[in-house]
């Protein structure tokens, strides 16, 4: 009789516990959570603009269904992305990108403009309205993060003003840790609204 039937335990049973304790000894590694930041520093009250009253709304912002998830996406190839486990969004990726583009657009435009985030309730009017379709937010530590976006620009009555326009912006990431892709992609936002705003403050 062996040391495990002598005391009791099922030879199946020990080897469960061996590899139950055994991995105790290689606890995972903690997960970090991340936000995009606004990277626009404010505009010269004296930028041009069509108009006084400007009033930009922004919205819908669509995402890809691959994006819609907590796992930050880390590009292999132009065919294959991987999300990874203990790297992520502290809440909503969309939502979070839209409040940073609108935070990083109002820093490009007067300071008389508003705006707002779709759906905006009666007592907003847009003057003009941004609709943006992301269709790649992603990129490699080390590396770059890309932004890839369609979007359009209409006036309140939704007729359009600017047709679709498509958006690559690369921003390389300045080290390899994933908080430097998370700045690089903060950047990307920020190079979306300055591209976006330069439409809209033309005279």
């Amino acid at each position: 009789m062996n040391r495990w039937m002598r005391k009791g335990i099922h030879p199946a049973l020990a080897g469960l516990l061996f590899f139950q304790l055994a991995g105790c000894g290689k606890p995972s590694p903690p997960v970090t959570y991340y936000n995009l930041v606004p990277k626009e520093p404010a505009l010269s009250t004296s930028a041009p603009t069509p108009s006084a009253s400007l009033a930009v709304g922004v919205g819908p912002v669509s995402f890809p269904e691959s994006l819609d998830r907590s796992q930050i996406a880390v590009r292999i190839d132009e065919q294959r992305l991987k999300f990874d486990e203990f790297h992520r969004w502290s809440g909503s990726l969309a939502e979070d990108f839209t409040k940073v583009f609108l935070e990083d657009l109002a820093a490009r435009l007067p300071e008389t403009a508003r705006l707002a985030i779709y759906p905006w309730g009666q007592f907003f009017q847009p003057t003009h309205r941004v609709k943006i379709d992301v269709r790649r937010f992603d990129g490699t530590p080390g590396g770059e993060a890309v932004l890839e976006a369609r979007w359009t620009v209409s006036d309140g009555e939704g007729k359009i003003l600017v047709g679709s326009r498509k958006s690559l912006i690369r921003t390389p990431a300045a080290g390899k840790e994933f908080l430097n892709l998370v700045t690089a992609q903060s950047e990307s936002v920020a190079e979306l609204a300055r591209e976006i705003a330069l439409v809209l403050t033309v005279p």
